[in-house]
């Protein structure tokens, strides 16, 4: 698939595009903001993580799109859902290695 660079840098904000993947949203655990089949940009050269931001992660063998909440004092995580029926996923400092972070989600496009 084409998309002019110029589009994609005014909606994402990065000019960089060389290592951006695109993957599809398969669940509805980030509804309202992610729906089912929405296109997701992904830089997996952006792991540093960053409260409120929504991320890719594995998480054993499961791949999660989560928004994200650091502690720095205590270095636990929280892997939030924006759809309430979800429940938050806390990672403690100790199980840190237990999870990957793939990217951060820098845009996503909604399928009609």
């Amino acid at each position: 698939m084409h998309i002019d660079r110029n589009f994609l840098k005014s909606q994402l904000g990065t000019s960089n595009f060389e290592n951006v993947h695109v993957i599809h949203a398969v669940d509805d655990s980030m509804t309202p903001s992610i729906i089912p089949r929405d296109l997701l940009f992904v830089n997996p050269g952006d792991k540093d993580i960053t409260t409120d931001a929504i991320y890719v992660f594995l998480v054993g063998e499961e791949t999660m799109v989560k928004r994200v909440e650091s502690n720095p004092l205590s270095k636990e995580l929280t892997l939030l859902s924006d759809n309430k029926q979800y429940a938050p996923i806390e990672i403690h400092q100790t199980d840190r290695d237990k999870i990957t972070v793939i990217g951060r989600v820098i845009g996503n496009f909604k399928k009609f």
